[in-house]
């Protein structure tokens, strides 16, 4: 059986995400927060994320958030919390660094998808 490929746009702000959605994207990426590593370009404030999200759900575009970057002992509570919100405000899933955390996060958000970045370093001894 024949699988579409997936069209999966990274998006910086409003106006990249209504370029992505009206150009074909059948998902996108976004930084929201310092949890991405892209932290230091133009990212969605939760606010943001809300309205971005309803902008792509309503076109039948996929969201997916990015948490792409080692995350210290220190900003764990943090982290969570940002995924937390994120996930609140109808994200449809997430890329992690941390291989490490796909358990906690399939079950604290069973319906989310979990997509291993780039970013994420696996090796085999």
């Amino acid at each position: 059986m024949p699988h579409k490929v997936e069209i999966l746009s990274p998006v910086g702000g409003p106006q990249s995400l209504r370029s992505a959605v009206e150009h074909g994207a059948d998902a996108i990426y976004l930084g929201v927060g310092k949890f991405n590593a892209r932290r230091r370009a133009e990212n969605f404030t939760l606010k943001e994320l809300h309205e971005a999200v309803e902008y792509a759900h309503t076109n039948g575009v996929r969201v997916y958030s990015a948490f792409n970057i080692l995350i210290k002992n220190h900003e764990l509570h943090e982290f969570f919390n940002t995924v937390a919100d994120a996930y609140a405000r109808g994200i449809d899933g997430i890329l992690i660094q941390h291989i490490s955390f796909t358990r906690l996060l399939k079950d604290t958000f069973p319906d989310l998808k979990i997509i291993l970045s780039t970013q994420a370093g696996i090796t085999n001894t």
